[in-house]
């Protein structure tokens, strides 16, 4: 009556448990609603961690695609052939904000792919947004400003500071300057890479002298390095030759600067046709001999430098139609006014059917346009362009850039030519 086993036959082990129950029935209540609790705590438990796995796992799938797909890779090469538009990567970066919320360090990664990959393509305003992402999202969220860090947002930062200024980049880059391991503990590849980054920063800044001083760095640590051990190593050379010699050019120095640039086109004659630096390389020193008053040398570097650009990719990509614009510029020096017409004309048409007119480029396009305008006499038209070309380059590079400075001289000499007439409009009787 008391719950105990009856005692006339033997018991089983079923019998037995029951009976057990019925005696000590809120205990054993008890025991099995913790043994519930327990075994949902585990499971929880268990499908969290097979989860944070999981995560884990698409974190690290997701940075092989970044890195693979999307961003230039890891040596600095840009040469990929995978079509992502701008439609692309706007909604790419649409669900990374949504689905990797609380991953801060790849949705970093996939901010900074992003805005290295619209730098590339030539749509540098737009490439701002999500580079500026990257550094905040790193900061924001507490992540360590470890190698992993620094090897991680060199090149964003790098991609960054070449657009526009950011007190957050600099800031960062000025931590990296005090702190001398960060060189001495990295790879080579790493330490060229940061040299490069400080260096740029110290351009932004117009610290030219100390940005001379790092670019010389990283041309040094280059020189010992095996190209088994680092392919496009050649290609990072020429680089800093060409931004070291525009270093150079900011301090005045110009005979320097024009020694290090044919020394830079000696070594981009090595690389693939290609690869960036080797028809960027013929522009700036066409570019430069220019500004120096070789002309006719200018002509057939930047001929050549239209034809290899043309040739590696899309003629309608913003960094064709620059380097024809900077054609069509030497060509108005020559006198050779058609030929410069006929390209900037084209140049213009194409860049705003392509809606290509969110860059300090598009300001320069239109400074050029102004100063042949200006050489065929036509003073009315020419204050006329170079007004539409000072707003858009003061609103990128600032008023004291030279090519704001330009702008604003063009302007001058036009206000200086009040009786000047435009020659396709009668004169009044």
């Amino acid at each position: 009556l008391d719950g105990r086993p009856i005692l006339a036959r033997p018991p089983t082990a079923w019998y037995l448990a029951r009976r057990f129950v019925l005696r000590h029935r809120w205990k054993t209540l008890f025991a099995a609603a913790i043994s519930i609790v327990l075994s949902v705590a585990i499971g929880t438990a268990l499908l969290q961690g097979r989860r944070a796995v999981e995560r884990a796992r698409e974190s690290a799938a997701l940075n092989r695609v970044i890195l693979e797909l999307i961003a230039p890779s890891d040596q600095w090469s840009k040469r990929l052939d995978i079509p992502l538009s701008e439609q692309l990567l706007a909604a790419l970066q649409q669900r990374a904000d949504h689905e990797l919320a609380d991953h801060p360090e790849a949705r970093a990664m996939l901010q900074s792919a992003i805005g290295s990959r619209l730098s590339w393509m030539g749509r540098h305003e737009r490439a701002v947004i999500p580079l500026q992402r990257s550094v905040d999202t790193w900061i924001e969220s507490g992540l360590p400003e470890d190698d992993r860090f620094r090897n991680t947002m060199t090149h964003p930062i790098a991609s960054l500071l070449d657009i526009q200024r950011s007190a957050r980049a600099e800031a960062l880059v000025e931590r990296w300057l005090i702190d001398a391991r960060t060189c001495a503990e990295q790879s080579a590849y790493h330490r060229v890479a940061l040299l490069m980054t400080v260096a740029q920063t110290l351009d932004a800044r117009s610290r030219f002298a100390e940005a001379s001083e790092r670019f010389e760095s990283a041309l040094r640590i280059m020189e010992s390095v095996d190209p088994a051990t680092w392919p496009t190593v050649g290609s990072m050379r020429v680089f800093a030759l060409n931004r070291l010699s525009a270093s150079m050019q900011a301090q005045g120095r110009l005979d320097e600067a024009e020694a290090i640039m044919r020394e830079a086109m000696h070594a981009a004659k090595t690389l693939d046709p290609s690869d960036d630096w080797h028809h960027a390389t013929y522009q700036n020193l066409g570019m430069l001999v220019a500004m120096r008053g070789g002309f006719e040398e200018a002509e057939s570097l930047l001929r050549r430098a239209v034809e290899l650009k043309s040739d590696a990719g899309d003629p309608a990509f913003i960094e064709t139609l620059a380097t024809r614009m900077n054609h069509a510029y030497v060509l108005t020096n020559l006198g050779r006014f058609d030929e410069a017409e006929t390209i900037l004309d084209d140049v213009l048409a194409t860049v705003r059917s392509t809606g290509q007119t969110d860059g300090f480029r598009y300001g320069v396009m239109l400074l050029r346009r102004a100063q042949l305008t200006e050489a065929q006499g036509n003073i009315v038209r020419a204050a006329e362009e170079g007004k539409a070309a000072l707003l858009e380059l003061e609103h990128h590079l600032g008023g004291d850039h030279r090519l704001t400075l330009q702008a604003n001289a063009l302007l001058e000499r036009c206000r200086l030519h009040p009786g000047q007439t435009d020659p396709a409009m009668p004169d009044e009787d």
